[in-house]
């Protein structure tokens, strides 16, 4: 019967129904099993309500999880079109839920972040100078991790920081204030091909190495 059947006996089946673990469907139940099993998972599927649904989004949205949040909703709307398919209920509590702005949190440093940050980078830090430099080149000209880890010696020409494969597709020029150009001459005997701030094997920075230097700090 349908009121024995839970949303963890729903979830396990959704979960097994592909055996490719790249495969979206799988990657849909793993949220599931993280998201929702915790806090539904005992109810049986005709016990889910709309108001079930919407503590779950709450939660997230009230986070600044945005995106999180109306992943979850579309995740949810496909394991009960699942279940659906497969005559355990007849309607889908997350139908009529609306996605929400997608709005990116914004993180204004105070003067205290920023007297932190330089005092933890400095020639006494822990961390490698390639890394401490890097963190101080991204405070002074305010430019995306992911570029300042591939800057490479022959974009600089004189004190302009040119860019032809930026995230958004557009080239991008960027003035470089003196700080920013003693950043890169402190660099300098740290460069390997190219690359001012070159990771510990000689290539391109890894992608976790600056969020992790950062979480050391605090």
């Amino acid at each position: 019967m349908a009121h024995t059947y839970t949303n963890q006996k729903g979830i396990k089946a959704a979960l097994s129904n592909t055996s490719d673990k790249g495969h979206t469907e799988y990657k849909d139940a793993r949220q599931l099993q993280s998201d929702v099993v915790p806090a539904l998972g005992l109810l049986s599927l005709d016990e889910v309500k709309r108001t079930h649904i919407i503590v779950l989004l709450d939660k997230k949205e009230k986070a600044e999880h945005f995106v999180a949040r109306n992943r979850l909703k579309a995740v949810l709307s496909k394991y009960f079109s699942f279940v659906i398919e497969r005559g355990h209920i007849k309607s889908n509590p997350a139908n009529g839920i609306q996605l929400i702005k997608e709005q990116s949190r914004k993180r204004v440093l105070s003067h205290n972040d920023i007297l932190f940050l330089w005092q933890q980078t400095d020639e006494n830090s822990n961390l490698l100078p390639a890394t401490c430099l890097a963190l101080r080149f991204i405070l002074i000209t305010g430019q995306r991790p992911g570029e300042v880890r591939q800057l490479h010696a022959s974009q600089i020409q004189g004190d302009v920081w040119h860019m032809e494969n930026t995230k958004n597709g557009h080239e991008h020029s960027i003035p470089l204030s003196e700080q920013a150009l003693r950043v890169i001459e402190q660099a300098m005997p740290h460069t390997r091909h190219g690359l001012i701030f070159a990771g510990s094997n000689g290539n391109v920075m890894g992608i976790n190495t600056l969020p992790r230097a950062m979480k050391r700090m605090t």
